[in-house]
């Protein structure tokens, strides 16, 4: 199976983005992260070391799973995210996931565009924003240079409208089964 990732800084369309993939018949997965908060939203407010342990074990479990699998899937983050979040805080990034992170492997990375400031007053559950812009920047260039040093093929997706966005990455995931 051929692994995408779809990802960014917070707010940055992604789960938007992955739901227009997903209705044009292409096979996709969705946020862990926010799977994880609808179980148990105080976790992520209480706890978040322990809220991002639950998420990057989670993740790996999903990645794991798609090994034998076949086609292309399209994951709404990937791991390289959740060390992202650990470093753009200024937390200790635990050694478990950087283990997980040495076996990590991704056909390509959508990277979305950070969406301008005015649209990112509320999360797609209606709650408002905890980080401010500034911090979703930081976060947002920090997945970024995780990518790009580990080596993975990172296309930028720039700010259009979805169907713009959702062109792009269609694009990509066809010339990507051409090469299977």
């Amino acid at each position: 199976m051929l692994k995408c990732v779809l990802d960014g800084g917070p707010s940055s369309g992604k789960t938007t983005l992955l739901e227009e993939i997903t209705r044009r018949g292409h096979q996709t997965r969705d946020e862990i992260a926010f799977q994880i908060i609808q179980k148990d939203p105080g976790l992520f407010k209480n706890h978040p070391v322990e809220f991002s342990r639950e998420v990057y074990q989670a993740q790996k479990c999903l990645e794991d799973s798609l090994k034998d699998k076949e086609g292309i899937v399209t994951l709404d983050r990937g791991l390289i995210a959740c060390k992202g979040y650990y470093l753009a805080q200024g937390i200790a990034v635990p050694y478990e996931l950087e283990q997980f992170l040495e076996m990590a492997y991704y056909d390509c990375v959508f990277l979305c565009e950070m969406l301008p400031e005015q649209y990112l007053t509320q999360t797609r559950s209606g709650h408002p924003r905890k980080g401010t812009y500034n911090q979703g920047i930081l976060i947002h260039e920090t997945i970024r240079f995780l990518y790009k040093r580990s080596g993975f093929l990172v296309v930028d997706i720039p700010f259009l409208d979805v169907a713009g966005r959702a062109d792009i990455v269609e694009g990509y995931l066809s010339l990507l089964d051409c090469r299977r």
